[in-house]
Order: structure tokens, then sequence, then C-alpha cells
């Protein structure tokens, strides 16, 4: 059974804020944690919506957060995250819906293996 990937516009926009976000090494983003004020700090996200979006890419397996402490929370991209966004921004959008849902899921196996 293929599965529909959703990617809303507001998650589109927040996976490709943890990407670019000041904070990244320039190297692979997957798993590098970086502020989340820096991911949130847009107008986009205004009016308490940030925490919305970001716990619907927490339930997808698409990102993570660690609020070790209040005051400075981080979060990260998974491979998922990856894979979704990847979907979302390339011809991808037009391929079969099998070849899709496969490479999404070697991008979790590969990221369940880490």
């Amino acid at each position: 059974m293929t599965k529909h990937i959703n990617v809303t516009q507001l998650e589109r926009r927040m996976l490709k804020n943890i990407t670019l976000s000041e904070y990244q090494d320039g190297g692979d983003p997957v798993d590098h944690e970086v502020w989340t004020f820096s991911v949130t700090d847009d107008h986009v996200f205004a009016g308490g919506k940030a925490s919305g979006v970001m716990a619907s890419l927490v339930k997808k397996g698409w990102a993570w957060t660690n609020e070790r402490e209040a005051n400075d929370p981080t979060c990260a991209i998974t491979a998922a995250g990856v894979a979704a966004l990847k979907y979302v921004e390339s011809d991808l959008m037009d391929s079969s819906p099998k070849m899709i849902e496969r490479s999404v899921e070697r991008c979790r196996e590969i990221s369940d293996g880490m």
C-alpha cells in the first residue's frame, strides 16, 4: 500500500528554516541541532503557529526537539524530513507514488540505523 506524503506549506517552511539556519555548519543537516529560535523567528510563525508546526514535524518523524533547558531549546531535521523536503522541492512530485515511498522509507532506515 502506498502512503500519501502530505507536507503543508508551514511544514515545508519550517523544514527549510532548519536546513538554512545560521547555526548549521555547512555539512549534512540531518540530526544537526540548531537553536529553535533561529527556525521559528519568521513572521509566518507568529501567534503560536510555530509550536503546532514543530509538533506536527516531530509526530511525522521529520524533526526532533530537545528542550533540555527551557531557555535554550534546540531542534533538528531527520533523514525522513530531508526526504520530505526534497519531495516537495523536486520533480518527485510528478513521480510514481511507489518510488517516492521507497525513497522515504530508505531515508527512515538510514536514520534508524544511526
